[in-house]
């Protein structure tokens, strides 16, 4: 027990108190001063107080930036996962493989991708098409994660 105490307190029980010097209340001798936060003495310590590992830290997301031909980015966070601002951007623009759901075929993206490029720079719609297939977990082989090769996905008219 007394190892305990000199754990939890840093002191030491006293075996007898000396003559002429007054003793603490008992209360007082087992409530520890306060202090820092608790750390474990060591692993095997069953009496060690355990204190949470911190939180990690919140995923930022970098402030979005507006390029030529209505392309924007980036498009995700530190984390992985799609910048809302980004999401935003893209979805205002109203290009149909934003709108596809997470079922769609690879021959619905490509159409959707097709008819997107009539009216959109390549670069902007690589950039919808790779916020949404991470969006929605696509993994076409087909469709190539190079932005000069979506053009090639579209019948030529």
């Amino acid at each position: 027990m007394a190892t305990a105490v000199v754990v939890l307190t840093g002191c030491a029980a006293s075996p007898k108190a000396q003559a002429g010097q007054a003793t603490a209340p008992a209360s007082a001798a087992t409530s520890p001063a306060p202090g820092p936060a608790p750390q474990a003495v060591s692993a095997g310590d069953p009496n060690a107080a355990l204190v949470p590992p911190p939180s990690p830290p919140a995923p930022r997301c970098p402030p979005l930036v507006h390029y030529a031909a209505r392309n924007a980015g980036p498009l995700f966070c530190t984390n992985g996962k799609d910048d809302p601002a980004a999401l935003a951007y893209f979805m205002s623009l109203h290009l149909s493989v934003m709108g596809l759901p997470a079922s769609a075929s690879q021959s619905q993206a490509a159409g959707a991708i097709c008819a997107d490029l009539r009216h959109t720079a390549a670069g902007t719609e690589y950039s919808a098409y790779l916020l949404t297939a991470t969006r929605q977990h696509w993994y076409f082989v087909g469709i190539a994660k190079v932005h000069g090769a979506l053009s090639r996905l579209c019948p030529k008219s």
